[in-house]
Order: structure tokens, then C-alpha cells, then sequence
């Protein structure tokens, strides 16, 4: 299994909408597994605080591990 991060560069902030939740629009590149960089557009709620999950399969005694992009984690 490869353990690196995956580099990304946010190109656009958008304000969606102001007030008890705090909305904006983030247009990213991120780099491929594959080569090459993908354009995304996601939107994501501002919060102060947050909850993980561990997927966790008992049967199997395995655990659940992404390496994915989530615009979620950007630092604001």
C-alpha cells in the first residue's frame, strides 16, 4: 500500500451563502493515482467542529482505509 498524500491546489473559493451555516464552492485540481490532475467543484459546509469514522468490518477482522480528496479537510 502506498502512504503519501495526494497533492491538490484550490483554484477558486466561491461564497455560497452566509448566516447560521456557512456554504462556499471549492474549485480544486487534484493529482491522479494514475498521473495527470482531475478538476473538481465541490461544496462544503463550514463547521468548527467535527466527527471521523472508522469503517471496520468484524467478521473479517479488517479495517477500512481511504487516500482520497475531501475538501471537507481544507484548512480555512
Amino acid at each position: 500500500m502506498q502512504n503519501r498524500k495526494l497533492n491538490f491546489t484550490v483554484r477558486k473559493i466561491t461564497p455560497l451563502h452566509t448566516g447560521f451555516l456557512k456554504i462556499n464552492r471549492y474549485d480544486v485540481e487534484v493529482e491522479r493515482r494514475d498521473g495527470g490532475t482531475l478538476t473538481l467543484s465541490r461544496e462544503v459546509m463550514e463547521r468548527g467542529h467535527a466527527v471521523a469514522v472508522l469503517g471496520y468490518d468484524p467478521s473479517r477482522d479488517e479495517v477500512v482505509l481511504v487516500n482520497e480528496f475531501r475538501p471537507g479537510l481544507l484548512p480555512t
